[in-house]
């Protein structure tokens, strides 16, 4: 359950890092994440900033160990595991809930703030137009708007 191979040698265990992804530092990983957002945001009409990778232990471990469950699952009941993992989502954010997230992760206990339409929970779409949209993907007063991927 290592993290992924873009991560630092030695993530802190204690705490989220944020690091930017650019051209320089992380080609590919830059590239993948530039072009999933451009399949659906147009490049005339959104400019991206910036491209941050969160690095947080802890959260990616309970991860690590749920996909890791749901996985042994399915395969016991031999269902096609394949497609239990998204490689891209988007989840589009205000600019105070980025630290929040970043640290804690995503917590249905605070969803509802934009929207709700099928109950409370966390939401991600499978392109990046829907979480671009002003309500899930809040312009700050710069008009800067921010999306996890």
């Amino acid at each position: 359950m290592a993290p992924p191979s873009t991560w630092t040698r030695d993530p802190d265990p204690m705490r989220a890092r944020i690091f930017d992804v650019t051209p320089s530092t992380s080609e590919s990983e830059y590239r993948r994440v530039l072009e999933a957002i451009q399949a659906t945001l147009s490049p005339s009409t959104h400019r991206v900033q910036s491209i941050k990778r969160i690095e947080n232990l802890a959260l990616w471990k309970s991860y690590a160990a749920k996909r890791q469950t749901m996985i042994l699952r399915g395969t016991s009941e031999k269902r096609d595991t394949s497609q239990y993992e998204r490689p891209m989502l988007f989840h589009g954010a205000t600019s105070d809930s980025i630290p929040k997230i970043c640290q804690q992760g995503f917590n249905r206990s605070y969803s509802g703030k934009n929207a709700t339409l099928f109950g409370k929970g966390v939401y991600f779409a499978a392109d990046a137009k829907y979480s671009s949209h002003r309500t899930y993907s809040v312009p700050d007063s710069n008009s800067v708007q921010r999306m996890f991927v």
